[in-house]
C-alpha cells in the first residue's frame, strides 16, 4: 500500500466516496506496525509457557493483519468496479488502464509501477510496484 510512489502529502483526497478505503487502509497500516514490533523472541526449539503465549499473540495480530489486508483491497475492488477510483501505469510507460489491467500488469510484469486516483479529485490514493 502506498509503496513505490510517492503521494503528494499536500494534496490528500478527502473525498466521501473513498472514506471507507482510508479506514481500511489505516487499519491494515495500525496492524502492520504491530507486526512488525514483534520480534523473534520464542526459543522454538525448546519452547517455554512463554513462548507459546509470545508465538500465540504475535499470530492473533498477524491474523488481524491479514484480515486487514483483504478487507483493504476488497474495498478497492469494489471502489474500481463502481467507478470510483482511476489506474494509471507509470512504469514501465505512461497510460490509462482498467481495474483488470492494472491487477494483471501488477502480478506479471516487473518493475511497473501503477498509481490508483480518486475519480473525482484526481488524487494519487495508493500505489503499487517497485
Amino acid at each position: 500500500m502506498t509503496e513505490g510512489y510517492e503521494l503528494d502529502r499536500e494534496r490528500v483526497c478527502e473525498c466521501p466516496d473513498l472514506r471507507e478505503l482510508f479506514s481500511s487502509r489505516e487499519e491494515a497500516r495500525q496492524l502492520e506496525g504491530r507486526v512488525s514490533q514483534y520480534r523473534p523472541e520464542a526459543d522454538l526449539t525448546n519452547p517455554r509457557d512463554d513462548d507459546l503465549k509470545f508465538l500465540l499473540d504475535y499470530k492473533r495480530v498477524a491474523e488481524q493483519f491479514q484480515e486487514a489486508t483483504k478487507r483493504y483491497y476488497a474495498t478497492l475492488g469494489n471502489l474500481a468496479l463502481k467507478g470510483k477510483l482511476k489506474f494509471k501505469m507509470r512504469k514501465p510507460e505512461e497510460k490509462d488502464v482498467s481495474y483488470e489491467e492494472a491487477v494483471r500488469l501488477a502480478a506479471e510484469v516487473k518493475n511497473v509501477v501503477i498509481t490508483m486516483h480518486c475519480a473525482n479529485c484526481d488524487k494519487i490514493v495508493d500505489s503499487i510496484g517497485d
